[in-house]
């Protein structure tokens, strides 16, 4: 064929939209040619769509979110639309929903279409067959066409543990869905294929799906509790060090910030540090794990001025501070002062051999550093717990630590203390 005639030799000519006239010529060359313009090709799929939605409800569908995890394919399936978006949200997949013969069974009475079982092999003709195959006819009432769907099902399904009757209705209700849907037009498969095997009271799940909802949250701490409290400051300790500012509000969401962010807002400070170094903030979106649902963590608890403390803090030095009660604001700069040391006196800082430096041999130490200011806070709260007033914490300190503040608490002391102050409260309760 030459340019002249109006193609192209080895392409198709492009042809406008409403041309009916290059759509009969190409039909008279032998091409297999639509019914109708592609626009109105494309209109009526989309009101079909839209119909077929108007007609039913998320009641007749199953829906199916697929993913990956840990290098293979998942598939979980909800009966709960509102489930499958969660999931599908936490995954970042789509979901699929696929009609249940209930939803199948409405679409073939709207559209006026009668399906009529055609073939029946095995069950329950033959009972001492172990399958049953059976083939249905759906036809429309109103052009006359007709579509076939056949269906399957054997002793073999849901792992050896289905009934007699289960295989009947499966292969009965597989052909009865295909033959519906196909000359319906729908462009989906029915619950069963997705499944993998239904029987007439809903979907049966086997050893290749499972219907489930997602787990609610693990029971959350109080935000005034101790470890919560203390998680925060982590947190605002590490988020003040960053030269860098938070990370994007689209990176907030992602599956790490919400997994740390649970964790940290049921007080694990690990997490709570990371969130920190890595510019995550404190409120938004949190999940336990991708099986979970989501929930929201409201704003931390600690202030403004707490933060331009850490921050001013951690410009300069990291000493700790005192946040038991009022503090004092020479403190929160102190840096420690070297003091020169005689020989006599470093010599009477070396323990006897065999002998462990006691709490208050190790508080003289003035080559450790003090405890942060979150240590100083849990310590202080332990020591109020258990002792009940400041003057007798203030006493307990002296005793075992040769201090009388927890923000003077050193480094190499902390985890004594805390051990001391932890067991004297297991003992009370």
């Amino acid at each position: 064929m030459s340019e002249s005639d109006g193609s192209v030799s080895g392409q198709l000519a492009v042809v406008p939209e409403g041309d009916t006239g290059v759509l009969q010529d190409l039909g008279d060359l032998g091409f297999i040619m639509p019914i109708a313009t592609p626009a109105r090709l494309r209109e009526a799929f989309a009101s079909k769509q839209r119909m077929f939605a108007a007609i039913l409800d998320e009641s007749d569908y199953i829906y199916t979110v697929s993913y990956m995890e840990n290098g293979k394919t998942r598939q979980n399936i909800y009966t709960v639309r509102e489930h499958a978006e969660k999931a599908a949200t936490a995954y970042g997949v789509g979901v699929r929903a696929s009609p249940k013969k209930s939803g199948i069974v409405k679409l073939a009475s709207a559209l006026g279409i009668e399906a009529r079982r055609r073939i029946t092999r095995g069950l329950p003709d033959d009972p001492t067959a172990t399958y049953s195959y059976v083939a249905y006819e759906a036809i429309h009432r109103r052009t006359g066409r007709s579509e076939e769907g056949i269906g399957w099902c054997d002793k073999t399904e849901r792992n050896g543990r289905i009934s007699l009757h289960d295989i009947i209705a499966t292969a009965d209700t597989r052909a009865y869905n295909r033959a519906i849907l196909r000359i319906a037009g729908f462009g989906d498969v029915s619950a069963d294929e997705i499944v993998g095997t239904i029987s007439e009271d809903g979907p049966f799940v086997d050893a290749a799906a499972e219907i489930i909802a997602p787990k609610k949250p693990r029971a959350l701490p109080v935000s005034t509790s101790v470890e919560v409290i203390t998680a925060e400051r982590c947190w605002a300790e590490e988020s003040a060090k960053r030269k860098e500012p938070a990370l994007p509000e689209a990176q907030q969401s992602s599956r790490v910030a919400r997994e740390l962010r649970a964790q940290a807002r049921r007080g694990d400070e690990t997490a709570a540090r990371q969130m920190g170094v890595m510019g995550y903030v404190w409120a938004g979106v949190a999940q336990d794990s991708i099986s979970h649902e989501t929930f929201d963590v409201d704003p931390p608890t600690i202030t403004d001025a707490d933060y331009q403390r850490l921050k001013s803090a951690s410009a300069e030095s990291r000493v700790g501070w005192d946040l038991s009660g009022t503090g004092n604001a020479h403190e929160e700069n102190r840096k420690p002062q070297e003091k020169p040391v005689t020989r006599e006196q470093a010599a009477a800082e070396v323990p006897a051999p065999g002998m462990a430096k006691t709490v208050s041999d190790q508080s003289r130490d003035g080559s450790v550093e003090l405890i942060t200011n979150i240590q100083a806070k849990h310590l202080s709260e332990l020591l109020l717990a258990n002792l009940g007033t400041r003057e007798k914490a203030q006493a307990w300190l002296k005793t075992h630590a040769d201090v009388e503040r927890s923000a003077l608490v050193r480094q190499n002391q902390y985890e004594a203390l805390k051990d001391m102050l932890t067991k004297m409260k297991k003992k009370e309760n």
